[in-house]
């Protein structure tokens, strides 16, 4: 049994890709972007399109609430479980995402970390609260610079993950790290296509597809979840909600905060871009100045 997964930068045109793959091959659509769980920002995630929902199943898309933890393990062993299902259904799943950790979790699997009681957990998202992700995640650095230094300090689920486990153990995060893996997917064939486009062309895609969450809703859609009581602090890694927010409350101007965002956008692609390169071995890399190109190319390989 094999399971095929795209990654890439955002914006370099996956889900779309993942849409005409499952089109040709009874294909289910398996997400693996950590922002995409969530319901409360469906636009300024890019989740996808009711037009394409209506003709391919997709799975594990905006379930979930910002205010609600979720760790690499939870979606290894949800996405092992719709995997398995999907398998079971004689279907063909279609894992597509730009998170690292994740498509690294379908990999490689998770280890085990130790449980964090609820009291220190409790004391490390007041000091969030209190102080801020970065004043959590400089304290960490302390602790856990190998930890730290792989997650971006904006990362408050991380951030906290990691200093709460030191809090609870006297140890890092990391220590935990060199035990055996959990990893129900061992057993399938993976086929794993890298998308490279040009970086202009990839940059061009990314600022449209902003302009594009603007024009669809994507302020109202952070007022809402602002005047909702949810955890806004948890979202700062959703890149345009920080920004967003902090043109609703009259912070920053529109123009300041689409500006800031775009800029944001391009830096994550560019981080995204440099961490397949280093850390997949995929099947195939497909590099495109065009979508013409890229479907062309597609054509060529016969991959489904």
């Amino acid at each position: 049994m094999e399971v095929l997964i795209i990654c890439g930068p955002t914006a370099s045109g996956k889900s779309d890709l993942a849409v005409f793959l499952a089109k040709k091959c009874k294909g289910v659509i398996v997400n693996a972007d950590s922002a995409q769980v969530y319901k409360e920002f469906r636009i300024l995630t890019a989740s996808p399109k009711i037009e394409d929902l209506q003709v391919v199943e997709h799975s594990l898309y905006n379930f979930l609430s910002v205010n609600d933890g979720f760790s690499v393990a939870n979606y290894l062993t949800r996405a092992a479980g719709v995997i398995e299902n999907i398998f079971g259904r004689q279907k063909y799943p279609i894992v597509v995402g730009g998170s690292g950790f994740y498509i690294s979790a379908l990999l490689s699997g998770v280890h085990s970390l130790p449980p964090v009681q609820c009291c220190v957990s409790s004391v490390v998202q007041e000091k969030i609260q209190k102080y801020g992700t970065r004043s959590i995640y400089d304290l960490l650095l302390k602790v856990d610079p190998v930890w730290a230094n792989k997650i971006s300090p904006n990362d408050s689920y991380r951030v906290a993950r990691g200093y709460a486990v030191f809090l609870q153990t006297g140890l890092p995060l990391t220590s935990f790290l060199e035990g055996d893996r959990y990893n129900p997917l061992l057993t399938y064939k993976k086929k794993i296509i890298t998308l490279v486009p040009e970086r202009r062309i990839l940059y061009e895609a990314c600022d449209q597809r902003f302009d594009n969450m603007v024009q669809n809703g994507a302020v109202s859609e952070v007022k809402v979840a602002n005047d909702s009581g949810v955890k806004m602090k948890n979202a700062s890694n959703i890149i345009g909600v920080t920004e967003l927010l902090q043109y609703v409350r009259g912070c920053l101007s529109y123009e300041n905060a689409v500006f800031v965002a775009k800029q944001r956008t391009r830096n994550y692609a560019k981080r995204q871009i440099t961490w397949f390169k280093n850390q997949i071995t995929p099947d195939y890399v497909i590099k495109y100045s065009s979508v013409e190109e890229l479907y062309s190319k597609l054509d060529d390989l016969s991959i489904v």
